[in-house]
């Protein structure tokens, strides 16, 4: 087999680009493994073509998420999410419309968000929670939702 130095006046009359590197006599498992990494890369250059984009992982919309479970006793789970930083409250309210429990009231930066309601002392019946986010502490700009639930004793 010929060696690859008497390659080298092939490939400069073609004008091509080359890399010419003789390593010691020693062709072993570990000579190999150390030079590798400098072959391939000159065969395979790791130059990307597009750098790749950054995942937002903020939400792209406001959502109130339905508690689970429903109807629940005396614990359930209500999940939410932001689409922009601002003053969050979730509030539970009876079907007279008094306001029971306020389970969130604290600026909160966008994103998804879970919290536990736990009903202990309240009665069996038809209850409402609601999300409100302002994003200046006003009413103006506020996003709301409200879902039904119940808790059966």
């Amino acid at each position: 087999m010929p060696l690859v130095k008497n390659f080298v006046p092939v490939l400069q009359q073609k004008g091509y680009p080359y890399k010419y590197k003789e390593w010691n006599d020693g062709h072993s498992w570990g000579n190999w493994r150390e030079h590798i990494d400098e072959s391939l890369e000159y065969f395979f250059p790791a130059t990307p073509l597009a750098a790749p984009k950054e995942k937002s992982t903020a939400p792209k919309k406001f959502k109130l998420g339905q508690n689970y479970p429903n109807p629940f006793n005396p614990n359930t789970v209500i999940n939410y999410q932001l689409s922009m930083n601002g003053e969050v409250k979730l509030k539970v309210y009876d079907v007279l419309g008094r306001e029971v429990r306020t389970l969130v009231d604290r600026e909160q930066a966008a994103g998804n968000y879970e919290t536990i309601f736990d009903a202990s002392g309240l009665a069996s019946g038809t209850y409402f929670y609601r999300l409100l986010v302002s994003s200046s502490g006003s009413q103006a700009g506020a996003e709301s939702e409200t879902r039904k639930m119940m808790l059966v004793k």
